[in-house]
């Protein structure tokens, strides 16, 4: 066989049967197509789960916002992780004010929402959420920058 025509029938997708199921080698590489090596998605909880969270995240002081849906029991930082997927796949959202750090979840915290302020203002006197801790129940955090990484 020709050397060329090696070269070509290893860049083809090879198909493979199991049973009566056909894989293409390519697939995962078509489902991967629109994410970053930095994409971390938490599953979605059944609402009928006791552990599903329903919650309104709002942006840096803003009304920009987005809901998500996850359990309750997740860890703050693996949650930072997910907004943050979200976040930039969501194109309203990462157009009109792109995050500065895209690839460095240490860069942002999660606070509660000082409800004596507005509907989206972060309660700095609270303090941020624990990373290491599960996000607990509630319908609305804050999203914003880490004032204390360094």
């Amino acid at each position: 066989m020709p050397q060329s025509s090696l070269m070509q029938s290893a860049r083809a997708p090879k198909k493979q049967t199991h049973g009566s199921e056909l894989f293409l080698n390519s697939g995962l590489a078509e489902a991967m197509e629109n994410t970053t090596q930095h994409d971390f998605v938490i599953q979605q909880c059944e609402p009928s789960s006791r552990y599903y969270l329903k919650s309104q995240i709002y942006f840096f002081d803003s009304p920009r916002k987005l809901k998500i849906e996850i359990g309750w029991n997740e860890l703050v930082k693996d949650v930072i992780r997910h907004i943050m997927t979200l976040y930039r796949k969501d194109k309203n959202l990462s157009t009109s004010l792109p995050l500065e750090f895209p690839d460095a979840p240490e860069r942002y915290s999660l606070y509660f929402i000082d409800d004596d302020e507005s509907e989206h203002a972060p309660d700095y006197e609270m303090g941020p959420r624990n990373p290491d801790e599960p996000i607990g129940e509630f319908p609305a955090l804050a999203f914003v920058l880490n004032k204390k990484f360094k």
